[in-house]
């Protein structure tokens, strides 16, 4: 999950975040059900900056998500997952 979500995100791309330049790590809760769909998705530890807080979640959000597989989570009907997104600025 961890490097399939840093392998999907973006660094945002707002005037804000081009002049601010933010650095950091989120780290965002996602639930999945057992089809990998999302159920729900938010901040468990914010940055510090919200551009780049916004866009984790907005990371999380657009993934796509494989069904768990069949042993995995056993009576669970969705998961829970916290994982790390770090944004670091290209060349800084």
């Amino acid at each position: 999950m961890r490097g399939y979500l840093n392998g999907i995100k973006r660094y945002p791309n707002s005037r804000e975040a081009r002049q601010l330049k933010p650095q950091g790590t989120v780290k965002v809760w996602i639930e999945l059900d057992r089809a990998g769909q999302v159920l729900g998705a938010g901040v468990h530890a914010g940055s510090g900056s919200l551009i780049l807080d916004n866009e984790a979640l907005r990371t999380v959000r657009n993934g796509r998500y494989p069904a768990f597989p069949a042993d995995a989570f056993t009576g669970q009907s969705f998961h829970r997952f916290v994982v790390p997104i770090e944004y670091v600025v290209e060349g800084g």
